[in-house]
């Protein structure tokens, strides 16, 4: 029986030994930006996708609550599409397991853009509503749909649910009772607090988790200054704005320039623009390297060098005003512009070394 498992980030896929969501489809997140229609068409013409999907039997997805709504659905539709035998069944007929936790991690940006057509989504916070600016039959779609469970794909499957209740882990039941009132949000008591607070030992230089950059900017620089025995290293983005000929006075902000000199555009990129880096520091990787290897997003390390690196096998991009597609055509580019020579080796926490140039993906901007 031909069983395939998938996740939808790169550290939980390495957990299950089985590869993304996006892997599995063939697809990269751009391909979301295209539309059903064309995401049905890339998802077939790619001749290893398709053996692929044919060949499964069985697919797991694992970390089912982080699987928005909208891309289970793309997903389910794909999957007929190319099962084109089996397109009146479920999934294209392919038996789909779902594991997960929906009181844990919800889907991250849901509803960015359109289903139907591709286009960025409007977000009304006031009411909660998120909806189409090209058409009204195309949504609206409100906060709460966002979950797998609200998809049609999901109604159409007709899961079988089991409800896992043998926690093995943890054996304290008073400690497994202030778990679940995490989970399902319940705040504490003052008695839970000093339970947990009434520990043998001291944990030094552990992690610190908080909610936004905001607060964890200031926390790095201090660790950063700290570093006084080495001298850092900076590292800027290699990014530019290419657009089809058509420039509205609404869309210069995109050619915009920030005080660090790139592009204002990207400032809520999930990478920064310009890093510093240091031997002997904690770092994190936040992109996908080598997920056989375990370089995920999410995994930690130490730098402990810099490797002299090849630039001319790297990516660089190359503006050109007659490109109508500028995303697919900068990041097609075999090398990379002469700016640095060294690369930081890190050494991850299972033990071993790597050195990694990122190709940050180009990010396309609907009608511009």
């Amino acid at each position: 029986m031909d069983v395939k498992i998938c996740a939808p980030t790169g550290r939980a896929a390495v957990q299950i030994g089985g590869t993304t969501t996006y892997s599995y489809m063939g697809w990269s997140p751009a391909f979301i930006q295209k539309g059903i229609a064309a995401l049905r068409e890339i998802t077939f013409k790619n001749k290893t996708t398709r053996k692929r999907i044919r060949r499964t039997e069985v697919l797991i997805i694992d970390e089912v609550s982080m699987i928005s709504s909208d891309f289970l659905n793309c997903m389910n539709e794909c999957l007929k599409y190319v099962r084109a035998d089996k397109r009146h069944l479920p999934f294209g007929g392919i038996q789909v397991i779902v594991t997960g936790d929906f009181c844990q991690l919800a889907p991250v940006k849901p509803f960015q853009y359109c289903y139907f057509c591709g286009a960025q989504m409007k977000y009304n916070k006031a009411e909660g509503m998120h909806s189409c600016p090209k058409s009204r039959d195309h949504g609206p779609w409100a906060d709460e749909d966002k979950w797998a469970f609200r998809s049609r794909a999901w109604a159409e499957a007709n899961f079988t649910c089991f409800n896992l209740r043998d926690i093995h882990r943890q054996n304290d039941p008073t400690f497994i009772k202030i778990l679940q009132k995490c989970r399902l949000g319940i705040p504490f008591t003052e008695n839970d607090i000093d339970l947990l607070m009434n520990h043998d030992c001291e944990v030094e230089n552990a992690p610190q988790l908080l909610c936004t950059r905001e607060e964890v900017d200031p926390i790095n620089r201090t660790k950063f200054q700290a570093i006084t025995e080495y001298k850092p290293k900076r590292y800027t983005v290699l990014e530019g704005f290419d657009w089809n000929g058509i420039l509205k006075w609404e869309d210069a902000k995109y050619s915009t320039t920030s005080e660090d000199g790139t592009l204002a555009a990207h400032k809520e990129h999930q990478l920064d623009p310009v890093v510093d880096l240091k031997e002997t520091m904690q770092v994190m990787l936040q992109v996908n390297l080598d997920i056989r290897a375990g370089l995920v997003n999410g995994s930690q390390g130490v730098i402990c060098g810099w490797e002299r690196i090849d630039m001319a096998i790297l990516p660089y991009y190359r503006h050109s005003k007659a490109s109508t597609q500028p995303t697919e055509k900068a990041s097609s580019e075999p090398s990379l512009q002469n700016t640095y020579s060294f690369i930081p080796i890190r050494e991850i926490m299972s033990g071993h070394a790597c050195a990694s140039a990122t190709d940050v993906p180009v990010q396309s901007i609907p009608g511009v």
